[in-house]
């Protein structure tokens, strides 16, 4: 991760360009070269942080990382019913709020401000939804349009806290632990699991994404989400949700079509997919008591 000392001034700039155009097809080109343009930079800038094979990315996001690290140092508390907090989870939040104990006036409004996006109905499918949506790595800048007018500004805070908290060097203590999580994956058999879900819907698969697979252990237990970015279809998975490819947030997805024959909520067999399908603003799944 790079250096949160870093002079926010220097360094890359946001990957946003303006353009002055006549209509849209442009601007939609040039969200979507964007957005191919943050994965190369990412991939490309941490070799060590990934494993990949043609059509799947398992990797360690600096963005979830740090979203999610400032979650939990402000006030993101919430863990499944009947499950404690895994212990990589309790790790970061020790080493945070051991390096925020000499800026306590920056955490009380750090927190303050953590509440108000609590009223305001930002939970955690936003905040990840939104850290897919900027630039890959410290400092952060946006890197395609915000959806919650809110989190306009949040970059800034990230940034500040980033520093603050020291977590370039946390996250090189950590590092070691999100390689395993990484490394837990079985590319060999996450092409097949694609397979199986279209040989269960019957139909000759329609999309083409390249999927990232995105670990997150500081969420709570039993959350997942997908977010789609153009070529990207990224799954983020909290603890406890497996390690196979998630099948159920692929099935969420609004690109699928489903069969009229179909019950989605049938076990599947030959494939490890038993999902029921409802409407929902994000395609995520929680655990019991997700509650934020």
């Amino acid at each position: 991760m790079p250096s949160c000392t870093r002079d926010l001034g220097a360094g890359r700039g946001p990957l946003v360009v303006t353009v002055f155009v006549v209509g849209t097809l442009a601007v939609l080109s040039a969200v979507v070269d964007n957005i191919a343009s943050q994965s190369s930079q990412f991939i490309s800038a941490h070799p060590d942080e990934f494993q990949q094979v043609s059509g799947f990315i398992v990797l360690a996001d600096h963005r979830i990382f740090s979203v999610t690290a400032f979650l939990n140092a402000v006030g993101y508390d919430s863990e499944a019913t009947g499950s404690e907090m895994p212990p990589l989870r309790v790790k970061v939040r020790q080493l945070v709020a051991a390096n925020l104990r000499q800026s306590p006036q920056k955490l009380a409004e750090w927190q303050r401000t953590y509440a108000r996006y609590v009223r305001a109905r930002i939970l955690l499918p936003e905040y990840q939804e939104y850290a897919l949506g900027i630039t890959p790595d410290y400092p952060f800048q946006p890197a395609l349009p915000i959806r919650r007018k809110q989190l306009s500004e949040f970059h800034e805070i990230l940034n500040d806290f980033c520093r603050t908290a020291k977590l370039d060097a946390i996250w090189e203590v950590v590092k070691p632990d999100y390689m395993s999580e990484v490394r837990a994956y079985q590319l060999e058999t996450l092409r097949s699991d694609v397979d199986d879900v279209w040989t269960y819907l019957r139909m000759t698969r329609s999309d083409t994404f390249t999927f990232v697979i995105v670990p997150n252990p500081l969420s709570q237990s039993f959350t997942a989400q997908a977010v789609h970015r153009g070529a990207y279809y990224y799954i983020v998975n909290g603890p406890r949700v497996g390690r196979g490819f998630n099948n159920h947030e692929y099935l969420h997805g609004s690109h699928l079509p489903v069969h009229p024959g179909i019950d989605l909520t049938e076990p599947v067999k030959q494939a490890t997919i038993t999902v029921t399908i409802r409407p929902a603003k994000y395609a995520t799944r929680s655990g019991p008591a997700a509650n934020a």
